[in-house]
């Protein structure tokens, strides 16, 4: 017979939930890998509530979920990986500029996509990012520069070259005006 959960526990995971997928999901950059983190992350929540007691579960979290990525990143980099094929609801609900955005968040470093994560994602000030991974606050915002360059640079060619357009041609009349 399971114990059931605190009604705190439960508020937290019910108002975080879809904050707590994306973070994960961004950390690590496919749908599997994100659910085993997010499952993983809220177990070891439950087990530590009692101690936290709902007082900052949300940087909690997210400090659990920034290292249980990072020691998994670690022992995976040996294992060949197989990349995840889209499902059908990812694929009706993306759109080109998120596809270019979500492949260019990805693409960043591991430090720098927790940082855009915890900061833009969870909402996290620039001190709660820095507890969460466990770095200084010139860290965060040192990273979180770099990774906005790297977006910069990377999403500025796919951009710039959907706004471009076709060089106006002279019509026939002005050709013939001006000659």
């Amino acid at each position: 017979m399971s114990t059931p959960l605190p009604p705190a526990l439960v508020t937290f995971v019910a108002a975080d939930q879809r904050r707590l997928q994306a973070v994960a999901y961004t950390l690590t950059g496919n749908r599997s890998d994100a659910e085993d983190l997010l499952q993983e992350t809220l177990l070891r929540l439950v087990r530590a509530w009692d101690r936290i007691d709902g007082r900052g579960a949300a940087g909690y979290a997210a400090t659990i979920m920034w290292r249980l990525h990072r020691r998994h990143r670690m022992t995976d980099r040996v294992l060949h990986r197989v990349p995840d094929l889209p499902s059908h609801a990812d694929h009706v609900e993306s759109t080109d500029t998120r596809l270019v955005l979500r492949a260019a968040v990805t693409s960043l470093p591991p430090r720098q996509r927790a940082v855009i994560a915890l900061r833009y994602l969870c909402d996290m000030t620039e001190q709660q990012t820095a507890d969460a991974l466990g770095c200084s606050v010139g860290t965060v915002k040192s990273q979180c520069a770099k990774a906005f360059a790297t977006l910069r640079t990377r999403l500025d060619a796919p951009l710039a070259s959907d706004r471009r357009s076709p060089s106006p041609q002279p019509s026939p009349n002005t050709e013939a005006r001006n000659a």
